[in-house]
């Protein structure tokens, strides 16, 4: 279903995905840099994790409402993916960087 004013636009499911399909060329053959040696680290599962995991990137979930119900302000992803870790702050990242990065 195309839910734009713009006859032959893409929906923004569409776009979305095209978006990180550009991201995931970029990645390849513009910085040179494996996707094996790349890590996305944010809040959204909805427009970071889901999309980061789907282009092979290991993922850190900065999951900020760890105590509390729901998605926040965010979109609810129609399947959360799992990340490769799971840290509620940044202090926290910051953290484990000193400690063993």
């Amino acid at each position: 279903m195309n839910r734009t004013a713009t006859p032959g636009a893409l929906d923004p499911t569409a776009f979305r995905a095209l978006t990180f399909d550009v991201v995931g060329t970029l990645i390849d053959f513009e910085t040179g840099i494996p996707r094996d040696r790349v890590l996305h680290v944010a809040q959204s599962q909805y427009h970071d994790i889901v999309p980061a995991r789907a282009l092979g990137l290991a993922t850190i979930w900065v999951e900020r409402r760890h105590d509390r119900e729901g998605w926040g302000a965010t979109p609810a992803p129609q399947e959360a993916a799992e990340p490769d870790l799971r840290i509620t702050s940044l202090a926290e990242l910051v953290t484990l960087h000193r400690r063993f990065g």
